[in-house]
């Protein structure tokens, strides 16, 4: 486990020293908010864990490790933004299948222009919708690979748009004890939006060779609106059993993370369990300026073969304050 460790950090030591930070040049940032309370409660070092219906998000990879479920998830961001998640997983003889929605809601605001600064009389909304279906499988006794399709709906005022993406995982039990996880998410197309700017009820409408193929005097008059990258994501992590007595015991977890648009992270996350009923958590991610900490407890009742989890997660923002999430987890 320390020589894996060592390896992590010591690459994210030095990709850290790159100073790479291309913050705000890729869209759709609702992929970037991690589901369930628990894993943001590990300082989202989840990656090598996996084990509950939230590896729909993380690693899919780790949908092999869990029969029935079912996940409810709410995020509180600041700026009175909320995300809602929910995720059924469902075991079956050709793999472990999961399908998930995410929805960011921004609520209404004012619409203000340069001549209007304080608003024009009209509000809009901006929001974010992920449809995915995840699917998984055992390759080996030790190594399983996942997979995700997701459909992106974006809307902002009047306009809106569409596109897909892909996810992939890995996750690889080293020992009982110590398991490495790998995912790269958000593979797909550029998101654009496409304006009617001359009112015709068509968009782009010269797109093949740039000339008048409607005949109506005028060259792709609409022209294509430049596109805008999704947010790709590379991540790679272990999980360690550092402490197990009778029913309790500490897991420890790492994980390095790669955008595309911001620095590289580390995250460190420990998880503590009482006779697997009361779970106490803690995380770091290192090379942020704001949410470096994240605190979180959870709660499992058992109600014959089946169990209900309640898990909360704190984060702290600066100055913009504070992050709540909350999640509800069937199990069956």
């Amino acid at each position: 486990m320390m020589i894996c460790a060592v390896l992590l950090l010591g690459w994210a030591g030095s990709v850290c020293a790159q100073g790479f930070d291309k913050a705000g040049t890729v869209g759709f940032q609702t992929l970037k908010l991690g589901v369930g309370a628990r894993a943001a409660a590990l300082g989202e070092s989840f990656v090598a864990i996996a084990d509950d219906p939230s590896a729909a998000y993380w690693n899919p990879a780790g949908l092999v490790r869990q029969g029935f479920g079912v996940q409810f998830s709410a995020l509180q961001w600041p700026a009175d933004i909320s995300v809602n998640n929910a995720v059924v997983t469902v075991p079956t003889p050709i793999g472990a299948f999961a399908a998930s929605a995410t929805m960011l809601s921004t609520g209404y605001m004012i619409q203000r222009t340069e001549f209007r600064p304080e608003g024009d009389g009209t509000v809009f909304s901006v929001g974010e919708d992920v449809f995915a279906l995840s699917w998984a499988s055992k390759l080996t006794d030790r190594f399983s690979f996942g997979a995700t399709v997701k459909l992106l709906r974006q809307k902002l005022a009047d306009y809106s748009d569409m596109t897909w993406a892909f996810d992939v995982g890995t996750l690889y039990m080293v020992t009982p004890r110590l398991w490495m996880g790998m995912s790269a998410q958000n593979f797909g197309p550029d998101l654009g939006y496409s304006f009617d700017n001359d009112h015709d009820g068509q968009t782009n409408e010269d797109p093949v060779d740039q000339s008048d193929n409607d005949a109506d005097g005028r060259i792709d008059e609409d022209g294509p609106e430049a596109g805008v990258p999704l947010p790709l994501m590379f991540q790679v992590g272990f999980a360690y059993t550092l402490y197990e007595s009778g029913p309790s015991k500490l897991v420890t977890s790492l994980k390095g993370l790669h955008f595309n648009d911001n620095r590289e992270e580390v995250s460190l996350g420990g998880e503590y369990s009482i006779v697997n009923m009361l779970f106490l958590r803690g995380g770091y991610r290192f090379n942020r300026d704001v949410g470096t900490w994240t605190a979180g407890a959870g709660v499992r009742i058992p109600l014959g073969g089946r169990a209900v989890r309640v898990d909360y997660a704190f984060s702290e923002l600066g100055y913009l304050n504070q992050a709540h999430r909350a999640s509800l987890t069937l199990e069956f």
